[in-house]
């Protein structure tokens, strides 16, 4: 059985600007990435290990060690190799970037209206982010304060916006 976070646990995007404030001399960058993942699923992106104090050569140094394991291109698990539920949905988030949000199947499975699906976690990003292997990207070019929420601690769409999406995808019978 694979322990997920506590009933009610809610994540929290660690701001880089916040990761620089606990880093500096002194300071074991490792205890300073794990305090940040735990807030995030057990994950951590590489700049966000970079803002912990770690170079290049000491997160290629935690991979190889098993440490990190990568999930997408710039970021990790850290500790474990073991997706919480959710953590799939915030690991797409981070690394589509700060305008990103669940959308769609994967907003709704968050929001607990469907069940957890198959396949590419689907992600709405401002600008001109292009798909990566296991994210399905939606580009647009604004979305509406309206459209922008939280379903624990993980950016989403609004539940309208999810389910207006999904209405125009579904097959039959998923939308009884």
């Amino acid at each position: 059985r694979i322990s997920g976070p506590p009933d009610g646990f809610v994540a929290k995007i660690i701001p880089t600007d916040e990761i620089c404030h606990l880093s500096g001399p002194g300071r074991d960058p490792d205890r300073i990435a794990s305090r940040v993942a735990r807030r995030q699923l057990n994950l951590i992106s590489a700049q966000q290990l970079r803002a912990a104090g770690m170079s290049e050569t000491m997160i290629s140094t935690r991979r190889r060690r098993g440490l990190l394991h990568r999930v997408h291109q710039g970021v990790y698990l850290f500790g474990t190799d073991v997706l919480l539920p959710g953590a799939a949905e915030l690991a797409a988030v981070l690394a589509c970037g700060t305008e990103a949000w669940a959308r769609r199947r994967s907003a709704l499975s968050l929001m607990k209206v469907i069940p957890p699906g198959q396949g590419d976690v689907e992600i709405t990003v401002l600008g001109g982010r292009r798909d990566r292997p296991g994210i399905a990207v939606h580009r647009v070019a604004a979305l509406p304060e309206v459209d922008r929420c939280f379903t624990n601690g993980i950016p989403t769409v609004s539940a309208a916006l999810a389910l207006l999406e999904f209405a125009a995808v579904a097959e039959d019978g998923q939308l009884e």
